[in-house]
């Protein structure tokens, strides 16, 4: 007899399995619960490991805070915020690890990161060009998937950003096709006047340009008329310093000048370029920012000298300042004011996230504090209102803002702001800031870039020998047992399909070491599916007929499969437990895949294999016995 619930289960399985796996990403937002899934660039969408994909190796040493010995506690701490930290910020599933000389206390900390988390450009370009004409640019260059951001609505300041921003080679390719649109250019104006007053007469056009020919046969030359000429520079050297501030080769630029020089009287010259500076972050830079800070966020009181004398009779200016410069000083410069430490501190905060300044929209990071953290938050804005005091607000020492109050700020919400934040730099500060402050400071010792070829092309390998095998398996399957292999083989389809959809979900990153368990996992349904095969094929010759041979065979199988596949279990949970203690993550990798697999597998073994069985027996073709054993049609007991 059909279950049809057991139907109608089974089907919703499947297709959720289906959907799960058509997109490479899913993203969505679920009674305020984020769920996003996925990786664009992978097969299926699913996590691939850093022997996989390639990524980067980060190794840091711990350095003690205020002296202190380090300890394992610490380490510990360090490992799981870090931790916390780059899983926020979307790299892959990183791996974290202790490591050490295996004496006393291991004091570094190996980093993982699957993968190249898209760059960001901060870039600041010539007066003129907007964000519009960039954006119109990129298009043409064939990065129409970037994006333009204006940044702090200030004139020619813009951030890039965009998944085809991934190393250095891309950013460089990115800048040579700005280069191209806005090159550097000169703006040479000569004088219809010789230094003796003498009228002279003005370098044509022609003169111009055989004279830049000389130095740079590419360079195009425009006449803006009255003796004004614009020679725009092609494929010129530009050289960027460590802050890439882009500049032209001076030897160069000194040539182009007297080669100007030398056919008229030069009354004025200047260099202009499209890109004048740019700066990157994100990606591995970012996550290298995210993790080698230690985000100790402080609140002081600073402590003004005050507006009025003891007496409140006057304003007290010292240093012959007036009135209005005092009032301004008195909190700026350090010799008129005092910070005082105070109890509130980053440990009070329960969230912290990036956010915008209502009405000039300004990144900022809005932090939440939890109770006594409010009430501390409360008093000391109150105190800051009263003395006409500032609140400084520093992150790792280095002073972010300094804000007044008018009166105490009640609520436990605030923000916090600083000169140089945008829209990455909100986000990073906002990760560290709610995954807790380090408890070690981290010098990083070894930075190195893991090339994925190897891993993709033994991945690709895996798969084939796989697929072969697997198909190698069915086509016995299906021969030898009949109907019992083709039930078996639509069982390992639904088995491969959920397990698939399950590492997306969970998400398990799935590695070399993870892909050979997958392998073993489907070794483990097929074995399975073989007893129940086995098992029903006894019944049949013992006299049953087919529908109670089904069930006395999955009854008859589930003893063996069920201590066989628990045994498995038991050792992958021993497994993936030493390899926490030990920290060795290919060992835990494996365990927890082989893991899963097996579950998985005595699912669909007694559910979906059970399933298809008595759907198939149900119909004509499938209630014949030579179909369930067909080299084996003698009944126990028969007569020759």
């Amino acid at each position: 007899m059909i279950n049809f619930r057991t139907l109608i289960f089974t089907s919703l399985i499947f297709i959720f399995s289906i959907l799960i796996l058509s997109f490479n990403t899913i993203s969505f937002n679920l009674l305020g619960i984020d769920f996003d899934r996925g990786d664009s660039e992978s097969i299926f969408g699913l996590t691939l490991g850093l022997d996989l994909k390639g990524g980067t190796h980060l190794v840091y040493e711990a350095i003690p805070n205020k002296g202190r010995d380090i300890s394992n506690e610490d380490m510990e701490g360090a490992r799981k915020i870090l931790e916390r930290r780059v899983n926020s910020f979307g790299i892959s599933e990183s791996s974290v690890q202790i490591v050490g000389s295996g004496s006393g206390v291991n004091n570094k900390l190996l980093v993982q990161l699957p993968g190249l988390s898209d760059l960001n450009i901060n870039i600041t370009v010539a007066s003129g060009i907007t964000g519009e004409n960039l954006q119109d640019t990129l298009n043409e260059s064939g990065y129409s998937n970037i994006e333009v951001e204006e940044i702090d609505l200030v004139e020619g300041r813009f951030l890039l950003s965009g998944p085809k921003l991934k190393n250095n080679n891309e950013l460089s390719n990115l800048i040579n096709a700005l280069d191209k649109k806005y090159p550097f250019s000169f703006l040479i104006a000569f004088s219809s006047q010789s230094e003796d007053g003498e009228e002279t007469d003005v370098p044509s056009l022609d003169k111009v340009v055989e004279s830049v020919s000389k130095v740079d046969e590419n360079s195009a030359v425009e006449d803006l008329s009255q003796g004004i000429y614009r020679v725009t520079l092609k494929d010129f050297d530009i050289t960027s310093d460590e802050k890439n501030l882009r500049s032209l080769d001076q030897d160069k630029v000194q040539t182009f000048i007297e080669s100007f020089d030398s056919i008229g009287d030069i009354f004025q010259v200047s260099i202009s370029g499209g890109i004048s500076n740019w700066k990157v972050s994100g990606g591995v830079e970012e996550a290298k920012k995210l993790i080698g800070e230690t985000a100790q966020l402080e609140f002081k009181e600073r402590d003004c000298l005050p507006v009025e004398n003891e007496n409140n009779e006057e304003i007290w200016p010292p240093d012959n300042l007036s009135v209005e410069e005092w009032i301004q000083a008195r909190c700026i410069f350090p010799n008129y004011y005092e910070d005082k430490a105070v109890a509130l501190s980053g440990e009070d905060l329960i969230d912290a996230f990036p956010d915008v300044q209502p009405g000039i929209a300004r990144p900022v990071v809005t932090i939440i504090f939890d109770d006594d953290g409010a009430d501390e938050f409360y008093d000391l804005t109150s105190k800051v209102a009263k003395n006409q005091d500032l609140l400084a607000i520093f992150l790792d020492g280095e002073q972010l803002i300094a804000p007044s109050a008018s009166s105490g700020i009640s609520g436990g919400r605030a923000f916090i702001q600083g000169p140089t934040f945008d829209s990455q730099s909100v986000k990073t500060i906002s990760i560290q800031l709610k995954s807790g402050a380090l408890p070690v400071g981290l010098n990083l010792i070894q930075e190195r870039n893991v090339d994925a070829s190897l891993g993709s092309d033994s991945l690709s390998k895996s798969l084939f020998a796989g697929s072969l095998g697997l198909l190698l398996v069915l086509l016995f399957m299906i021969s030898y047992y009949r109907i019992p292999g083709v039930v078996a083989s639509l069982s390992l389809i639904f088995y491969s399909l959920l397990l698939l959809a399950v590492f997306k979900i969970i998400p398990i990153t799935l590695t070399l070491s993870g892909a050979a368990a997958v392998i073993l996992s489907i070794g483990v349904a097929v074995d399975a599916n073989i007893l129940i095969s086995e098992r029903t094929k006894e019944e049949l010759r013992g006299g049953r007929n087919i529908f109670s041979s089904i069930s006395e065979g999955f009854s008859r199988a589930w003893p063996s499969i069920r201590d066989s596949n628990v045994s498995t279990i038991i050792i992958c949970v021993v497994l993936y437990w030493f390899g926490d203690r030990f920290t060795t993550s290919v060992i835990q990798g494996f365990a927890l895949t082989l893991g899963i697999g097996v579950l998985i597998s005595m699912f669909t073994a007694f559910t979906v294999s059970r399933l298809f069985m008595r759907l198939i027996s149900s119909t004509p073709i499938g209630n014949k016995d030579n179909l369930y054993d067909p080299l084996g049609s003698r009944k126990v007991g028969s007569n020759d």
